[in-house]
């Protein structure tokens, strides 16, 4: 451990520290001055008992997440991957993709990728595509629609820039080469592990669904988080806010589903427009602040645009260019 790095985590909650150490075994081996550090700390009764609750917690959601993710067939997109030997021909994947996901709600489909600056490959979505992403390196990447990753490999780094939208990551396990994520609010470094990424103009969202994370957000100290937290922050937010989540929320995109739980409106318009052909607008007396609970499906608009005129009493107009939400006349 570094110095700087025993600054941090000295000055981390208890529960924190344990969240640390669980995520440190997960990297592998710890070095001598490693295992000393971590033998003094879990010497303290209060430590074993943070520390034996952070690895039960990380135990549960995984497989929790594991579950959630079968369904939407990750192991099978999984076993394609391993079976695909040269990562150039990309037909026989999608071929078989298209063969073991039809049974689906949304359509995966291998990304067709375009060439970046220095080398780094470009995948990107339109809108209403969602797009399984096979990386040389054995991860893969579940884009959401409308949605941007430029990747990068090296033979010391794995390098991801996300410029817009949402991304479920699966990554390969490497200790000893790094699995970098930047946002235009932050970074987010793992060696293997499953999250998700979701990140818009005003903030960007983590949320690990197994192994463990280490954010940094823009201008602050750096989070660890492991199974079941999540991680908010960006210009929308004073300070980053860590919290809990629900893996069936964070996982609905994955199986054409959108869950919101007392989200403002204009905050679901502007998620469901990422989905939808034509644009919903809210008028200006429409109640931009209004919690909306409920789950919407990204290949129906109409149906999510009466949703939420009957839960909110609105009413539908359509104009060029887009539906109109407005108050009840």
């Amino acid at each position: 451990m570094t110095h700087t790095e025993h600054y941090r985590v000295s000055n981390m909650s208890v529960d924190e520290q344990a969240d640390y150490w669980v995520m440190r075994q997960m990297d592998g081996p710890l070095s001598a001055d490693d295992e000393r550090a971590f033998t003094e700390w879990l010497g303290h009764d209060e430590h074993r008992v943070a520390f034996e609750l952070a690895e039960r917690r990380d135990a549960g959601l995984s497989l929790h997440a594991d579950e959630l993710l079968a369904e939407s067939f990750e192991e099978e997109l999984m076993a394609l991957d391993q079976q695909n030997e040269d990562r150039h021909s990309r037909m026989p994947l999608a071929a078989g993709l298209a063969a073991c996901l039809v049974f689906t709600v949304a359509c995966f489909t291998l990304l067709v990728d375009f060439k970046g600056p220095q080398g780094s490959v470009v995948y990107a979505t339109n809108i209403g595509d969602t797009q399984n992403v096979a990386l040389a390196d054995g991860s893969v990447v579940t884009l959401s629609s409308v949605s941007e990753i430029d990747v990068t490999l090296t033979d010391d780094l794995r390098h991801v820039s996300m410029a817009q939208g949402e991304a479920f990551f699966s990554v390969a396990r490497e200790p000893q080469r790094a699995f970098l994520i930047e946002t235009g609010h932050g970074s987010i470094t793992v060696t293997g592990t499953k999250f998700n990424v979701r990140t818009r103009t005003d903030k960007t969202v983590v949320s690990v669904l197994s192994g463990a994370v280490d954010v940094v957000p823009g201008g602050e100290v750096a989070f660890t988080l492991l199974a079941g937290d999540r991680l908010m922050f960006g210009p929308a937010l004073e300070q980053a806010e860590k919290s809990r989540f629900d893996p069936s929320e964070v996982l609905a995109w994955r199986q054409g589903k959108l869950v919101f739980r007392g989200t403002p409106l204009q905050e679901v318009v502007a998620e469901l427009n990422r989905h939808f052909p034509t644009p919903i607008v809210l008028g200006e007396d429409a109640p931009k602040d209004a919690p909306v609970d409920g789950t919407f499906p990204t290949d129906d608009p109409d149906l999510a645009i009466r949703g939420l005129t009957v839960a909110l009493s609105l009413e539908a107009v359509e104009r060029p260019g887009g539906v109109v939400l407005r108050t009840e006349r």
